[in-house]
């Protein structure tokens, strides 16, 4: 792969490496349905690692906090010094983005972690589109949601 795309932002690469993940790997593998939170896990950490073989992939990652508490993350990135938090939801639910924002500014503000991603699954047949939120702690995340434009077998 050409060495100007390693050295691109850690939450570039992820985020392009999820949507061609959502629009490229899940249509052909409809057979095989995506059902739960953690089947999508699964699938995801897999193909992330297997086409951008320098991002370290960690799953159901846990921060300690003051008086015994801690937060869970479903995965964290991390290629050199650059770490980014990643949420996943099934959900289309607003409720939904709302909530997986609303963790990831509070991971983002208690750990080093430079951004996070907020994927929120819809179906194998959707189509995707990215927007991008920055945190009052100035740190960014993306949001990969399905559009509210047509499914692709429409």
């Amino acid at each position: 792969m050409d060495t100007n795309v390693k050295n691109r932002p850690l939450i570039d690469r992820a985020a392009e490496a999820f949507i061609k993940f959502l629009h490229e790997y899940v249509p052909k593998h409809s057979a095989e349905t995506i059902r739960t939170e953690t089947q999508l896990l699964g699938a995801l950490g897999g193909f992330l690692s297997s086409i951008e073989y320098d991002i370290s992939v960690f799953t159901n990652q846990r921060t300690s906090l003051t008086n015994d508490r801690f937060l869970e993350t479903d995965m964290l990135l991390s290629h050199g010094s650059e770490r980014i938090v990643v949420e996943l939801k099934r959900s289309t639910a607003r409720q939904s983005r709302e909530y997986g924002l609303r963790h990831l500014e509070i991971f983002l503000s208690n750990t080093d972690a430079s951004g996070g991603i907020l994927l929120i699954y819809g179906d194998d047949q959707a189509t995707y589109h990215v927007d991008t939120y920055e945190t009052a702690a100035g740190k960014t995340i993306r949001i990969i949601e399905p559009s509210a434009t047509p499914s692709r077998s429409e």
